[in-house]
């Protein structure tokens, strides 16, 4: 059980997470209902990848608005909604379905029950998206997460390009909608084909310094080339000591690189987890501030630093960022966000731990899609290092083209929700293996998983690690307009 090591520091002690014991692995809850479906059910996974990957007019496209989205918001996003409408084009006659639409989702609505009401056969969470049925593939959800659950977003990517936009400030919207349209529109960019990878190495700290080694080596030494090589990006490492440090990250935002202002900005580190408290007043307030800040390769020297020298939080986000046309991946605990109940600690009575007063999305992201950022491939609670390390113990091999994968559509110039399918594909695969070994109890009209020995082996060891590689694959999250893609043929060559 040694490598179950999470990716995040403690805000109150300073201290990087614990290891999951035995103890704890046995009260996690079983994964949201019918996540193995994807992967039984066939070699279709999610829809065909030539209607994914083609035109906004064969894929189409809509919002799914929450019920309180208020007309503000909506006035903000209009630019966007006017664009994406425009690329479509005009509403189709006859009986097929328009391929852009609004839809306003009922408070608290789960995903499967959302499909069912419009009563159309093919319309499930079980078979590849058709969009002329009426759901488009690429959708992007307009609300909290406290209005849109982020389990429903989950089991709606399971078939469809999901990505959520949200921001704490109106006016953040327009700021987002203007910089896409013009990111689409304009004639040429101010963007190089490089990809910017700054990750932490912390002396004694076995999650950052495996992350560094196993993600770092195959981004820089892989036998099939460099991060990025195939498709004629110049990759621009920043790896542990004296590299990943919170002024270069700064430079990094602001396109003071040697290769030029990157497309693509990954950043693997701890993230921080504010520590919940019910009574504390300031707890609410420095936990949306704070909530997944980045810790950065200063953390070495902690114990003699202030704890504002060795965290990038949003408020660190420099005030002259401008990233538009960039595609961020944050890979870290609570990088994107933070539900109320913790996924992987339970009281007495079965309840999931309190995190936080409510489930919200976390600033950082915020801060980097009002600044012009495309998109924000990040994470929701703990991050975990067997995402690159496999599933089998400490001998297994690594798996880093699990989080290449996302990275190297995007740098292939891929919709952002299509890059991100690749993760909800390790998903349900590890879904649905980790269903069908449940050991079934005998008789009865129907065999069904018999939960009693099913914890039993549990206790014994026998499931843990799939248990939390599955649960750390679905919490991934998009952040942003799902069809946003890198316009890779107007890549600038990396200067110096």
């Amino acid at each position: 059980m040694s490598s179950l090591l999470p990716l995040y520091v403690d805000e109150s002690t300073g201290l990087a997470g614990d290891a999951l014991n035995d103890g704890v692995l046995q009260q996690i809850t079983p994964d949201l209902p019918g996540s193995g479906i994807r992967a039984a059910s066939g070699t279709t996974l999610s829809t065909d990848p030539r209607v994914a990957t083609g035109k906004i007019r064969s894929t189409g496209w809509g919002v799914l608005w929450a019920h309180d989205v208020g007309d503000d918001i909506k006035t903000q996003l209009a630019p966007l909604l006017a664009h994406r409408r425009a690329q479509i084009g005009p509403r189709p006659t006859g009986t097929h379905p328009d391929l852009y639409q609004e839809f306003i989702l009922p408070q608290g609505i789960a995903a499967n029950d959302w499909l069912r009401s419009f009563n159309i056969d093919g319309l499930t969470l079980n078979a590849p998206v058709q969009p002329w049925l009426g759901v488009p593939y690429y959708l992007m959800i307009v609300g909290s997460p406290e209005s849109i659950s982020f389990e429903f977003q989950a089991l709606l990517r399971m078939q469809w390009a999901v990505g959520r936009l949200w921001f704490d400030e109106v006016a953040n919207f327009g700021l987002y909608a203007a910089a896409v349209v013009d990111y689409e529109t304009r004639a040429t960019i101010d963007q190089a084909r490089t990809a910017a990878v700054w990750m932490t190495s912390i002396p004694g700290d076995r999650a950052t310094t495996q992350l560094a080694q196993v993600l770092g080596d195959d981004f820089l030494n892989s036998l099939g080339g460099p991060l990025g090589d195939t498709s004629n990006f110049v990759l621009d490492p920043y790896i542990g000591h004296g590299k990943a440090t919170k002024k270069q990250l700064s430079e990094i935002l602001t396109g003071n690189c040697p290769g030029g202002k990157p497309a693509v900005i990954f950043t693997g580190t701890h993230g921080l987890k504010c520590t919940f408290s019910a009574t504390d007043p300031t707890f609410a307030g420095r936990q949306a501030a704070r909530q997944g800040a980045l810790i950065t390769q200063e953390y070495e020297d902690a114990a003699t630093l202030d704890a504002s020298a060795w965290i990038f939080t949003g408020d660190d986000v420099p005030e002259d960022t401008q990233l538009n046309g960039t595609m961020v991946f944050l890979f870290s605990c609570y990088s994107g966000g933070c539900p109320a109940g913790d996924t992987y600690h339970y009281a007495i009575d079965g309840t999931p731990i309190p995190i936080a007063t409510r489930d919200f999305i976390c600033h950082l992201p915020q801060v980097l899609l009002s600044k012009g950022a495309l998109a924000v491939i990040a994470h929701v609670d703990e991050a975990w290092a067997y995402a690159f390390s496999g599933i089998d113990g400490d001998s297994a091999p690594h798996q880093p083209q699990v989080i290449r994968g996302p990275l190297e559509r995007l740098m292939q110039g891929q919709q952002a929700g299509w890059a991100v399918d690749s993760l909800t594909n390790t998903w349900t695969q590890l879904a649905a293996m980790h269903d069908e070994s449940l050991p079934l109890a005998t008789g009865g009209a129907a065999a069904a998983p018999d939960l009693a020995r099913y914890n039993a082996e549990t206790q014994a060891g026998l499931y843990p690690i799939s248990i939390v590689a599955r649960n750390d694959a679905r919490n991934y999250i998009l952040l942003g307009d799902p069809i946003v893609a890198l316009r890779v043929d107007d890549l600038q060559d990396p200067c110096g």
